[in-house]
Protein backbone atom coordinates (compact mmCIF):
# COMPACT_ATOMS: atom_id res chain seq x y z
CA UNK A 1 0.00 0.00 0.00
CA UNK A 2 3.09 2.18 0.34
CA UNK A 3 4.01 0.90 -2.72
CA UNK A 4 0.16 2.94 -4.21
CA UNK A 5 0.48 6.15 -2.36
CA UNK A 6 4.41 6.67 -3.56
CA UNK A 7 3.19 5.90 -7.49
CA UNK A 8 0.37 8.59 -6.72
CA UNK A 9 2.16 11.17 -6.15
CA UNK A 10 1.88 10.99 -1.96
CA UNK A 11 4.61 10.43 0.72
CA UNK A 12 3.69 7.43 2.90
CA UNK A 13 4.30 7.48 6.41
CA UNK A 14 3.50 4.20 8.04
CA UNK A 15 3.74 3.97 11.42
CA UNK A 16 3.04 0.16 12.32
CA UNK A 17 6.81 -0.28 10.72
CA UNK A 18 8.03 2.60 12.71
CA UNK A 19 6.73 1.59 16.11
CA UNK A 20 7.83 -1.79 15.40
CA UNK A 21 11.06 -0.86 14.63
CA UNK A 22 11.38 1.17 17.58
CA UNK A 23 9.10 -0.23 20.44
CA UNK A 24 9.40 -3.68 19.58
CA UNK A 25 6.63 -6.64 17.88
CA UNK A 26 5.62 -8.17 21.01
CA UNK A 27 5.15 -4.40 23.32
CA UNK A 28 2.76 -5.25 25.99
CA UNK A 29 -0.90 -2.69 25.66
CA UNK A 30 0.40 -1.15 28.96
CA UNK A 31 2.52 2.19 29.51
CA UNK A 32 3.86 1.38 26.11
CA UNK A 33 0.92 1.26 24.39
CA UNK A 34 -0.24 4.70 25.43
CA UNK A 35 3.28 6.20 24.21
CA UNK A 36 2.58 4.35 21.04
CA UNK A 37 -1.06 5.93 20.88
CA UNK A 38 0.86 9.48 21.37
CA UNK A 39 3.49 8.54 18.99
CA UNK A 40 0.87 8.00 15.86
CA UNK A 41 -1.32 11.13 17.34
CA UNK A 42 1.57 13.04 16.77
CA UNK A 43 2.35 11.81 13.01
CA UNK A 44 -1.51 11.48 12.17
CA UNK A 45 -1.63 15.67 13.32
CA UNK A 46 1.33 16.12 10.77
CA UNK A 47 -0.01 14.78 7.63
CA UNK A 48 -2.54 15.66 5.02
CA UNK A 49 -4.88 13.06 5.03
CA UNK A 50 -4.85 9.30 6.38
CA UNK A 51 -5.64 6.64 3.92
CA UNK A 52 -6.84 3.61 5.13
CA UNK A 53 -6.41 -0.66 3.60
CA UNK A 54 -7.81 -3.26 2.81
CA UNK A 55 -11.09 -4.66 4.50
CA UNK A 56 -9.90 -5.23 7.93
CA UNK A 57 -10.32 -2.37 10.85
CA UNK A 58 -8.18 -3.13 13.95
CA UNK A 59 -9.29 -1.94 17.32
CA UNK A 60 -5.63 0.17 16.77
CA UNK A 61 -7.01 1.76 12.93
CA UNK A 62 -10.47 2.63 14.04
CA UNK A 63 -8.75 4.62 17.34
CA UNK A 64 -6.85 6.54 14.77
CA UNK A 65 -9.98 7.02 12.27
CA UNK A 66 -11.73 8.17 15.60
CA UNK A 67 -9.03 10.63 16.33
CA UNK A 68 -8.68 11.89 12.94
CA UNK A 69 -12.45 12.84 12.96
CA UNK A 70 -11.88 15.12 16.14
CA UNK A 71 -8.98 17.22 14.03
CA UNK A 72 -10.91 16.99 11.10
CA UNK A 73 -8.37 15.16 9.27
CA UNK A 74 -9.78 13.52 6.30
CA UNK A 75 -9.90 9.64 5.99
CA UNK A 76 -9.94 7.61 2.66
CA UNK A 77 -10.77 3.95 2.41
CA UNK A 78 -9.38 1.42 -0.25
CA UNK A 79 -10.77 -2.18 1.26
CA UNK A 80 -10.18 -3.84 -1.85
CA UNK A 81 -6.39 -2.97 -2.10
Amino acid sequence: CGKWLLNNGQVPILPHLLTVGLFGKNNDRGELNATIVEYNRKLIAMCDAIYVFGPRITEGMQEEIEYCGQISKPVFKFPNL
